[in-house]
C-alpha cells in the first residue's frame, strides 16, 4: 500500500529527529513536490489536451479583442482548479489534416512579437509561443499559432504543471496519496527539508542521497529519472532550432511537407 501524505510527513519527521514539526513537514513536503514539478518532466505531472479548436483568425496580438490567443486550461479536477495548479511548459503540438501530421515548434514571444500580423498570413501554422504576461502565479497561459489557421483545426497538445499542494485537511484526513510516485524519495526530501529548518548537520547527507555525489553515486532521483518512461530501447536523437536548422526552410508546410 502507498503511504498517504501523513504518513510520509510523520516518517520525516522522525528521521529529521523533530517529531513536533508537523506542520513544517507538510509545507516541506508541499515544496519537495513543487521542486519536483519544476526541476524534471515527470509523466506523473503531465498531461494532454486532445481536439484543441483552433478557428480561422487574421493574426492579432496579444490583448487585442478577437485575437489568436488561445487560453491553456488546466485539468478539469474540481480539486486541481480549486486549488490553482500551475502551467509549467508546453512539451508539444501537432495536429492532423488528411493523414498529414503537423508537428509545431515552439518560438519565444521575443521572436513571436517580431513576426508580421496581419491579413493575407493565413496558412498551416509551423510555430507557436506560449505567454504567461499578466500570470505571475502560472495559473493560465496563452497559446498563438504562426501563420494563423486557414482553417478550423483540432490541436493535440503536451503539458507539463505543476500538481495542486495538499491541503491541511487533506494532511488530516489522511486518504491523499501524493502525486509522485517513488515514496523513498518523497520522504527523504521531506525530510531533508526539516533538516534544514532544524540546521540538522545531516542535511548534506540526505541532499547527496537524493541528487548524488559529484563522479559518484548519481543519486536515487536520477536513478529514478533514468527508469522513468525508459527510453533505453530505442535510440535518440538531438534536436537542433528548427527556425536555424530545416530542410526546405523557405517552403511552408502544405499537405505533403509537412513538419
Amino acid at each position: 500500500m502507498p503511504l498517504t501524505a501523513d504518513q510520509i510527513v510523520t516518517l520525516a519527521c522522525q528521521i529529521a529527529k523533530a517529531p513536533a514539526y508537523v506542520t513544517q513537514g507538510q509545507q516541506a513536503l508541499n515544496r519537495w513536490l513543487e521542486t519536483l514539478a519544476q526541476d524534471y518532466d515527470l509523466p506523473s505531472a503531465a498531461y494532454t489536451f486532445y481536439n484543441f479548436t483552433i478557428g480561422v483568425n487574421a493574426g492579432k496580438g496579444p490583448g487585442q479583442p478577437a485575437g489568436s490567443w488561445y487560453l491553456l486550461q488546466l485539468p478539469t479536477s474540481s480539486v486541481l482548479v480549486q486549488n490553482q495548479a500551475k502551467w509549467l511548459r508546453t512539451k508539444a503540438v501537432f495536429y492532423n489534416v488528411s493523414g498529414t501530421i503537423f508537428y509545431l515548434n515552439q518560438i519565444p514571444t521575443s521572436d513571436y512579437d517580431k513576426l508580421f500580423q496581419g491579413p493575407g498570413i493565413s496558412n498551416y501554422p509551423y510555430w507557436y509561443c506560449c505567454d504567461t504576461t499578466g500570470e505571475p502565479n502560472l495559473a493560465t497561459a496563452q497559446v498563438s499559432f504562426y501563420p494563423p489557421p486557414q482553417q478550423q483545426l483540432q490541436l493535440t497538445i503536451r503539458n507539463q504543471y505543476q500538481p495542486n499542494d495538499i491541503t491541511t485537511a487533506q494532511f488530516t484526513a489522511g486518504a491523499t496519496v501524493p502525486w509522485f510516485p517513488n515514496q523513498d524519495i518523497l520522504v527523504d526530501g521531506t525530510a531533508m527539508g526539516i533538516m534544514r529548518i532544524t540546521g540538522d548537520k545531516r542535511y548534506m547527507e540526505f541532499y547527496q542521497r537524493l541528487y548524488g555525489v559529484s563522479g559518484g553515486d548519481p543519486g536515487s532521483i536520477s536513478r529514478y529519472l533514468k527508469m522513468s518512461d525508459d527510453k533505453e530501447n530505442y535510440a535518440q536523437t538531438v534536436k537542433l532550432d528548427p527556425r536555424t536548422f530545416r530542410n526546405m526552410v523557405n517552403v511552408p508546410p502544405t499537405k505533403l511537407t509537412g513538419f
